[in-house]
């Protein structure tokens, strides 16, 4: 997801950092602050992944789900395939 991309390059960052390799998390290209670099195809898609956002919203997480399997009480039941 491309909205992901500039939180996902802070958290890499920050784990360089703590592993004392500033040189490489300095070098590791944001889209939000290297614009220059993320020309090609960046704005498109953003935009694409808002459009399919609004025309189709996730789904919400704390909905419950309908289990498909049911437990048996009686132990003599047997399995069978369809």
């Amino acid at each position: 997801m491309p909205d992901k991309v500039p939180e996902a390059v802070s958290a890499w960052r920050s784990d360089l950092q703590g592993k004392n390799k500033g040189k490489i998390a300095a070098a590791i290209a944001s889209p939000d602050e290297n614009v220059e670099l993320f020309e090609e195809g960046w704005k498109d898609s953003v935009h694409r992944l808002e459009t399919a956002e609004l025309q189709h919203p996730p789904l919400p997480i704390n909905e419950p789900t309908v289990s498909i399997m049911t437990e048996t009480t009686d132990a003599d039941d047997e399995f069978v395939d369809a």
